[in-house]
């Protein structure tokens, strides 16, 4: 089952009509849900999640998360296809796809996905730390020490 669909960013953008000869095409943003699924998917993978998210109260985050991300590109479409170059409203559902990444990385902040198996398998990209940023008495086959140090670092860098 799909974490969105195109009602979804129907709900989320009922001034815009979303249609199979609208522009963007309904084909397109249904393209765009799967792209942001897939995306999503890798980085909760990544976070140490076990993919796809099944629980229904995590799939309720996950699907606004989808939705804002692909709200964002349906509005970008939308604009320049009219001209129009205000993209706030797209910049701010951006923003929130943005931020919920960051703190499901931030191992301080309360957001999780509370009902969503933690596998203890995050991905630390090789050379994806700052050189010196690794103690140099920290254990590399220390799982759970390697796993808070990146999503230490993430939380830096975004």
């Amino acid at each position: 089952m799909p974490y969105a669909v195109g009602a979804d960013i129907r709900e989320l953008l009922p001034q815009i009509s979303i249609t199979p000869t609208s522009k963007p095409l309904e084909a397109d943003v249904t393209t765009w849900l799967d792209e942001a699924e897939k995306e999503l998917n890798l980085i909760l993978r990544n976070l140490g999640y076990d993919t796809p998210v099944t629980d229904a109260t995590d799939l309720v985050t996950v699907r606004d998360m989808v939705t804002h991300k692909v709200g964002a590109r349906v509005l970008r479409a939308k604009v320049f296809g009219i001209g129009d170059v205000n993209t706030s409203g797209a910049k701010a559902l951006d923003a929130f796809y943005d931020v919920r990444i960051k703190w499901l990385g931030d191992d301080k902040h309360p957001f999780e996905l509370a009902n969503t198996t933690r596998n203890g398998r995050e991905v630390v990209k090789p050379g994806g730390l700052v050189r010196g940023f690794m103690p140099e008495s920290a254990d590399a086959t220390d799982a759970d020490d390697t796993a808070s140090q990146a999503r230490a670092f993430m939380s830096k860098v975004f």
